[in-house]
């Protein structure tokens, strides 16, 4: 008999929300940087959590992937500000001093 999928889809969804407003309840926080780092473990979390489900549960694990919006922000952001600014100061450009 195949286990059930709705326990995976509820871990799910509360990891994504979780690594959605880790960064929220932190920002009044002088230390910003470690919610931001919280919230990309849960982003971790939730990817294992879905691989994990992938193999136990086949193409039914994809409905996983609800969360990954939720999931991935974070992590997304912070990739494409560290890329931007490390381009930016590369590239010489007075525009990029603070």
């Amino acid at each position: 008999m195949r286990e059930r999928l709705a326990p995976w889809l509820i871990s799910s969804v509360a990891l994504s929300i979780a690594a959605l407003i880790a960064p929220a309840v932190g920002h009044g926080l002088t230390i910003f940087g470690l919610s931001l780092i919280v919230s990309i473990a849960f982003s971790i979390a939730w990817l294992l959590i879905f691989i994990v489900a992938l193999r136990v549960h086949r193409r039914r694990g994809l409905w996983l992937l609800f969360g990954l919006p939720s999931a991935i922000v974070w992590p997304a952001l912070s990739l494409w500000f560290f890329l931007g600014f490390a381009l930016c100061a590369a590239s010489g450009s007075r525009m990029c001093d603070l």
